[in-house]
């Protein structure tokens, strides 16, 4: 922690230096060529490099020894570098162009980042799928109908024929997740309706945070509540009626992340239908149509692509929901 906070105070006093040095060469009527927070800027990557640079030969196996107390080598260095950078200021240096190019290389590296972590995890996949295919066969894997991972190694450690078939897993998913989509969908998109077009300002203001904060609950909590409420009514109100509906059935999983994806389809179709145009709800008004007709006949259509792609966004949400799966369908990863 120290080692970090001496990085900052470093970092801090490298732009607090190099602004104040360019700014008494302004009040003393000199003509920078650019403005005194790009030199500051500037100093400051320098003297990040120096940080930067001594920890990467670190890691590299060279050691740096200093007999100076409360210091190591990048702190040194990168003090140096400052100081150096200092006396180059001049009101000459051009020093704005070379600060546009350093961020837009930060940019750069900062997307090939983001590419790389994404190429990683596809290798990652593909080479353990490689190793897993080692042990089951295919077949049995892309047609199996039954998965049981945790009774299928044989006394040998070897996988057993049968016990790693995706179809079960895959029709469970989507069994959950139709039975949550015919939930939250009409639910959603009528609550956008009437929050764009029927409710007043006092009232969206109160509602629609709400439905915001519900968006941000963790999933641990919703399972929690499918496992202690959704699933004990449901098996209340089936034995009620004559139907055997188990504690851990598909239908709590699915009511509860159909409560959990509906505040994404609301919010998300929400914003879609009042960023229309206001003209187009006008001039349907203009011509004889009356409210219903011209939300069902003018407005829906016109938000259709944005309120496509919530819907999407909650079903990818919902497909891969995890927690509220093993918390309100079984207690079985």
């Amino acid at each position: 922690m120290s080692k970090l906070l001496s990085a900052l105070l470093i970092l801090f006093f490298a732009f607090l230096a190099a602004y104040l040095r360019a700014r008494q060469l302004k009040v003393q009527g000199k003509r920078l060529h650019s403005q005194p927070i790009y030199h500051a800027i500037f100093v400051e990557f320098i003297a990040f490099i120096g940080l930067i640079s001594i920890e990467i030969l670190k890691f590299t196996g060279i050691s740096f020894d200093f007999p100076i107390p409360f210091s190591n080598a990048g702190e040194i260095f990168s003090l140096l570098l400052v100081i150096a950078a200092l006396i180059w200021i001049r009101p000459c240096r051009k020093t704005r162009p070379a600060v546009e190019k350093l961020i837009k290389i930060c940019l750069l590296l900062a997307a090939s980042v983001a590419i790389l972590v994404t190429i990683s995890i596809v290798l990652s996949l593909v080479f353990e799928a490689i190793k897993f295919f080692k042990f089951v066969p295919p077949q049995d894997f892309f047609f199996g109908l039954e998965w049981s991972p945790q009774a299928s190694l044989d006394a040998n450690g070897k996988a057993q024929i049968g016990s790693f078939g995706v179809l079960s897993v895959l029709s469970g998913t989507l069994l959950i997740t139709t039975i949550s989509i015919f939930f939250a969908l009409p639910i959603g998109i009528l609550s956008a309706v009437y929050l764009s077009f029927y409710a007043e300002s006092r009232q969206r203001k109160l509602i629609q945070p709400s439905i915001e904060i519900l968006a941000g609950v963790p999933t641990i909590v919703y399972g929690f509540f499918a496992a202690l409420l959704i699933a004990p009514i449901l098996h209340s109100i089936g034995s009620k009626i004559g139907l055997s509906v188990s504690s851990e059935s598909a239908l709590a999983a699915g009511l509860t992340i159909g409560i959990m994806i509906t505040p994404y389809i609301t919010a998300l179709s929400t914003n879609v239908l009042r960023a229309l145009p206001k003209s187009l709800f006008n001039a349907s008004l203009g011509l004889g149509a009356t409210k219903s007709e011209t939300i069902k006949n003018v407005m829906i259509p016109a938000a259709l692509p944005g309120i496509a792609a919530g819907t999407l966004l909650a079903i990818s949400r919902a497909i891969g929901e995890t927690m509220i799966v093993v918390m309100a369908a079984g207690l079985i990863a």
